[in-house]
């Protein structure tokens, strides 16, 4: 298990593609296409507490994500993760003792670049009829210095640190309040 320390903010759609000019014309970067497929109980007590239980696919791998929230300090988010690759998807887990179900998934287009030792990810993220985008700075220490200014800024003026896995929960408790929609589709 690891310690992972995360700034996470959302941002607007014109603030990440703000954000992608300024760090495309100076630094490298990866891009990464990935799914994650979260899980909990019926009564959602990880979402409760603050921790994820996902699958987390990319490519053809797949790989079991156990985020325990730890504490929230200035800003930063920490948590003790656990990871294990697996051969499939399954519709149901078991994990210490608890059985978890399969709730839905999310999945995300994440360009990282790396600036001196910092992670500095801009992720748009699709789930449930919705999109949205956030920055997510991943450190084992505070070398936010090598950060451009200007990200950095947002990152100090925003309080929005809400998590994938909060932000995937809020929108399915909101669309299980929602009413059906009526769909005629011509019959040929």
């Amino acid at each position: 298990m690891e310690t992972e320390m995360e700034f996470k903010q959302i941002i607007t759609e014109d603030e990440y593609v703000d954000c992608l000019r300024i760090l495309n014309e100076t630094s490298n970067f990866a891009e990464v296409f990935q799914i994650n497929y979260y899980y909990d109980d019926k009564t959602f007590t990880l979402y409760n507490n603050g921790d994820t239980l996902r699958i987390r696919q990319t490519g053809d791998d797949l790989v079991f994500q156990s985020k325990v929230f730890l504490e929230m300090h200035n800003g930063i988010r920490f948590s003790a993760e656990s990871h294990q690759s697996i051969d499939r998807l399954p519709r149901s887990i078991i994990f210490n003792g608890c059985l978890y179900v399969y709730l839905g998934n999310l999945v995300t287009f994440r360009k990282t670049f790396n600036l001196k030792g910092v992670s500095v990810s801009f992720d748009k993220s699709q789930y449930l009829g919705v999109s949205d985008y956030e920055i997510e700075v991943e450190t084992n220490d505070d070398a936010t210095s090598t950060i451009p200014d200007a990200i950095y800024e947002m990152l100090l003026t925003k309080d929005n640190t809400i998590s994938k896995y909060a932000r995937f929960v809020n929108r399915l408790h909101e669309i299980s309040n929602e009413k059906a929609i009526h769909i005629n589709v011509p019959t040929i």
